[in-house]
């Protein structure tokens, strides 16, 4: 299903081409629209399976489900060590279903933000990161899909 929804791109409200995307066989059933000129995929390894919303490979959105929920214990701090600059998103700005985030900035000027937690019972990470040259045209449209992602039970990801 195509249709257009309005983002914000440098003040103005800009009309953009969006697909519907639902997930299939992945461990978290969840639809959201996404930029038409994105590519959507499923990537399955041994440490879990994610879906990707992809500009680049340095510029994507993902969700992913862990085989072993134990690997994310201690994730948010072993990420924090490695991305450079970076700030814990307080509890209180926390989507529902996220038990901690942090956003960050790395050496190379790559910004972006995670989320751990768990929908329905299913642990999960919600991630985006992308060049800082691409903040005007890649925020608002990762916005779109975060505004725009349903849970199987209709719930919204971000309420």
């Amino acid at each position: 299903q195509e249709t257009t929804l309005p983002i914000g791109v440098e003040g103005f409200d800009v009309e953009i081409d969006v697909r519907l995307f639902v997930t299939i066989a992945f461990p978290i059933d969840f639809s959201t629209y996404v930029p038409a000129d994105w590519r959507t995929h499923t990537v399955a390894t041994p440490g879990g399976q994610a879906v990707q919303f992809e500009v680049t490979v340095d510029a994507l959105m993902d969700v992913f489900v862990p085989t072993d929920p134990s690997e994310l214990d201690g994730f948010m701090e072993a990420q924090a060590q490695v991305q450079g600059q970076t700030r814990t998103i307080p509890a209180s700005e926390l989507p529902s279903w996220a038990r901690e985030g942090y956003t960050f900035i790395t050496d190379d000027n790559v910004i972006g933000a995670a989320y751990v937690g768990e929908y329905a019972g299913t642990p999960c990470v919600l991630g985006a990161r992308f060049p800082a040259e691409f903040g005007d045209g890649f925020a608002p449209r990762a916005q779109l899909i975060r505004d725009q992602w349903r849970w199987s039970d209709g719930t919204p990801l971000v309420p």
